[in-house]
């Protein structure tokens, strides 16, 4: 009876010890994991940071390029004036070399 019960507080003893461990182990698992999903979390802030950044580039970007354009097309219309004045400027000239003073409209 003795042996029986020393055997049963042994085993009793062993499978303790086992979930000990076993626990242990499932400790030291979760925090490998939470230290990893902590890390995981900052790259994810720092990547979040960074698209935002280069989101507010990209805008400055359009902003650039959408002025751009507008001082393309002004440039062309100064342009096309420019060409207007110098037809006028030609017309003008020979009817001045011509002696006449017709005006063409």
């Amino acid at each position: 009876y003795q042996r029986r019960v020393h055997g049963g507080f042994c085993r009793m003893n062993e499978e303790q010890q086992t979930l000990h461990d076993d626990a242990e182990a499932a400790r030291a698992d979760l925090r490998a994991r939470t230290g990893r999903d902590g890390l995981v979390t900052k790259q994810i802030e720092l990547l979040t940071e960074q698209l935002s950044a280069a989101q507010e580039k990209a805008d400055k970007v359009q902003s650039l390029q959408t002025q751009l354009e507008a001082m393309r097309r002004q440039a062309e219309n100064t342009q096309t004036e420019y060409m207007r004045v110098l037809d006028e400027h030609a017309v003008l000239s020979r009817q001045l070399s011509s002696g006449g003073s017709k005006k063409h409209d």
